[in-house]
């Protein structure tokens, strides 16, 4: 919420996906026309902390990239905007599923193991592998 606050602050329009997968994430960048993304994740961190992936155009920011970014946060906020950014939401699995039933070919069906560690995965990879016909067996699929 603080991050969505912060950008609409700067005169960002937001589109909120809520909780997806990495891959979704990226997929919306192009699926959606962004100009990027921003996910909080917490996937690597200690519970306390949270990171963030950025993406910037349909790339992800990394190595000195990041380096840039903090060197400009550092310096504090920037010119006032006149202009609060907007904030839409929206569900991108629908897509994301559909795209991956007209991507994903499998010769047989296949029995599978579905291990989401209790993530975010937990809220999408079950269904995904059985809506391409697959038969699962799920381990750690309930977010903690």
């Amino acid at each position: 919420h603080a991050l969505i606050k912060g950008l609409r602050a700067a005169g960002v329009t937001v589109v909120n996906l809520g909780q997806v997968t990495t891959p979704m994430t990226y997929f919306s960048i192009h699926e959606m026309k962004l100009d990027g993304a921003i996910m909080v994740t917490g996937s690597h961190n200690p519970p306390e902390y949270n990171g963030f992936k950025i993406c910037v155009g349909k790339g992800t920011l990394h190595g000195t990239e990041i380096q840039e970014l903090r060197k400009i946060m550092e310096k504090g906020p920037g010119k006032p905007v006149a202009k609060e950014g907007g904030l839409t939401t929206h569900d991108i699995f629908p897509s994301y599923l559909a795209f991956v039933q007209k991507d994903v070919r499998l010769p047989r069906k296949l029995k599978i193991v579905v291990d989401a560690g209790n993530g975010a995965a937990s809220n999408f990879a079950p269904h995904v592998y059985r809506t391409l016909v697959c038969e699962g067996i799920e381990l750690f699929c309930k977010m903690w």
